[in-house]
């Protein structure tokens, strides 16, 4: 009996390593989003029905829209402003590659249609809803 109770003990985690996995996976999803800004820096995003001095340019791909849910755990650092802020610019980088992969340069009409934030300050947690959507468009070279 003795043994076996040591041996649970060798295989729980102390607080200290888990605290330390924590942080790895916080800063391997801050490299993420930086990589997403660097490759979304070339989609070009507005909210009007054209490119200004590009009117007429372009191949329209389509309407396109996207919606995304995140809840998170843990408002205690940075509080929810911090999680709304991070949330809607990963779902802008996600929005932008999406359009990437259909060939488009670029987005216009772009909207913002829902932003639902529901906020349990006692459990510290949160949740939010964000539906996107605009028109993926590719750019015409006229000479």
């Amino acid at each position: 009996m003795v043994n076996q109770t040591n041996s649970t003990k060798k295989n729980v985690k102390p607080r200290s390593s888990i605290k330390n996995e924590l942080t790895k996976l916080t800063s391997i999803e801050q490299r993420r989003t930086e990589e997403n800004r660097n490759i979304n820096n070339n989609i070009i995003l507005t909210n009007l029905d054209h490119i200004p001095l590009m009117k007429n340019r372009y191949v329209n791909l389509g309407y396109i829209n996207y919606c995304l849910i995140k809840e998170t755990t843990d408002t205690k650092e940075g509080g929810v402003e911090n999680f709304l802020t991070t949330f809607i610019e990963e779902a802008i980088c996600i929005f932008k590659n999406y359009a990437a992969g259909l060939g488009a340069e670029a987005i216009i009409s772009f909207k913002i249609d829902e932003l639902k934030i529901l906020n349990y300050p006692k459990r510290n947690q949160a949740e939010s809803l964000i539906y996107l959507s605009g028109n993926a468009i590719k750019l015409k070279i006229i000479d």
